[in-house]
């Protein structure tokens, strides 16, 4: 899974804090989330949502996760929400990602 994570919460992400996602529409969910990769530069966002409150000039950094699904069903391009744990593990930052071609 392909996750972008906005500018702004990138001094909040810890390397190999949890994660976990769910399916858009199905937040009851939870995949858990594994073996993040970052890739190493910050990009613009391509990507926008069309949200009021979303910022156009936004850069992302991409963090590769693999989905642990076994005896459930993902798609391929399906979008999921993301969280990741915060420093205290009681906070989660958000995230939007992308389920990849199997």
């Amino acid at each position: 899974m392909r996750v972008e994570l906005e500018e702004a919460d990138i001094p909040h992400y810890k390397s190999g804090a949890r994660a976990w996602a769910s399916p858009r529409g199905a937040g009851d969910q939870r995949f858990q989330l594994r073996a993040p990769r970052i890739e190493p530069l910050v990009i613009p966002k391509k990507e926008l949502t069309g949200a009021a409150t979303e910022r156009v000039d936004t850069r992302v950094l991409r963090i590769l996760y693999e989905v642990d699904s076994v005896g459930r069903t993902l798609f391929p391009g399906q979008q999921m929400d993301v969280f990741i744990a915060g420093e205290d593990d009681e906070t989660a930052v958000q995230a939007s990602g992308e389920n990849g071609h199997r």
